[in-house]
């Protein structure tokens, strides 16, 4: 396998790939401990058990998250990755079965999805459609991004790709793509090519930073840079993509592999 990204060395991905699994398998094996005390009444954390497990659910899926970059990265086959996402699907499906209204509340807020909400909601979204998932899947997805209903035209915007929903042009608290809405809103036919090449240049790493995230390559925990909203929209919009391949940020593998 050939790296798809060479700010990490394929040593350096392995190792990720490698201790992000045995994570998983423990984390997994905690949420089994924690259900077997709760069926006996044994409370072992400060918080409830269902507390505990809730929380858990989301650190799997984060890791998921990990394994989807880094395996990407690194120049594992597509099928490969589309193997994980249900389980990744599934942590995250039963996390938000757990929530309430009132978790998405901030101060007496209206509830709305944070910065880190939404971009693990845009990636379920994003790979959701890459992928080319089952229905089953599609629902568990839409359950997830509806759990805050509130209109928002990237997350609107790739879930009209599973069920034609309505494009309002409106942004969420929590998205700080702006440049991505600019693609979205003033594209056509002609120019969407030109229009992303120019956003994943220019804009999309100012974009990941006003989300909230750092820079990761200078650190052995990098599992890449990936963009693959972008792809989605590309996917969606059966736009020519040829002048991205190559694209820093851009997956162009993943657009392309059926």
């Amino acid at each position: 396998m050939e790296n798809r990204e060479y700010l990490n060395t394929k040593e350096g991905f392995d190792e990720i790939i490698n201790e992000t699994q045995l994570y998983i398998e423990n984390l997994l094996n905690k949420i089994v401990t924690v259900e077997e005390d709760e069926k006996k009444g044994i409370n072992r954390f400060p918080k409830s058990n269902s507390e505990v497990i809730t929380a858990t659910r989301h650190t799997i899926f984060t890791y998921y998250l990990d394994l989807v970059f880094s395996m990407y990265s690194a120049g594992y086959p597509i099928i490969e990755i589309k193997k994980l996402f249900p389980k990744l699907l599934e942590q995250k499906y039963c996390n938000f079965l757990a929530k309430k209204e009132n978790d998405f509340t901030y101060y007496g807020s209206e509830p709305f999805y944070g910065t880190d909400e939404y971009w693990e909601i845009l990636q379920v979204l994003s790979l959701g459609v890459l992928l080319n998932v089952d229905e089953e899947s599609k629902a568990k997805i839409l359950y997830i991004r509806d759990k805050i209903p509130t209109p928002d035209v990237i997350l609107d915007f790739l879930s009209s790709h599973f069920d034609k929903r309505k494009i309002i042009n409106t942004q969420l608290v929590g998205n700080k793509f702006n440049g991505l809405v600019d693609v979205i809103i003033k594209h056509s036919a002609e120019n969407l090519p030109k229009l992303m090449s120019d956003y994943l240049k220019k804009q999309w790493m100012k974009d990941y930073k006003r989300q909230g995230f750092l820079t990761t390559h200078n650190s052995g925990m990098h599992v890449g840079y990936w963009s693959f909203e972008s792809g989605a929209i590309m996917k969606i919009l059966k736009s020519d993509d040829s002048i991205l391949k190559g694209q820093q940020f851009y997956p162009y593998d993943m657009v392309n592999w059926q």
